[in-house]
């Protein structure tokens, strides 16, 4: 995160020829969103998110479930559509209506 940080304002700051150097480009590609929309959980337990932040997922691809305390399976979610995890919610106690993750369409 450190080293992001820096590369950004050392990019920034030759930009704006206020120091000298070259751009470094980043070692992901960007990825550009057309919409982005958060999913939510419809029960409450114990949440497990299968996918990684910045992980692309395939449309009906298993991304959550919810367990009661017991370890019984009480929802499967699936991801509506194809598209990259922005974020995810990575507290495992989970409420009926708390976020399950966070799903960018990208942009064709």
């Amino acid at each position: 995160m450190i080293r992001s940080s820096l590369s950004g304002i050392h990019n920034l700051l030759v930009f704006l020829n206020m120091a000298e150097g070259e751009i470094e480009q980043p070692e992901t590609p960007t990825v550009i969103c057309e919409s982005s929309y958060w999913l939510y959980t419809d029960h409450g337990g114990i949440l497990e998110v299968f996918p990684s932040v910045t992980q692309i997922v395939e449309k009906d691809q298993r991304i959550a479930i919810v367990r009661n305390v017991f370890g019984d399976v009480m929802s499967e979610y699936f991801a509506p559509e194809r598209g990259i995890v922005i974020g995810k919610s990575v507290n495992p106690v989970n409420q009926t209506g708390s976020r399950i993750l966070h799903l960018g369409i990208i942009r064709k």
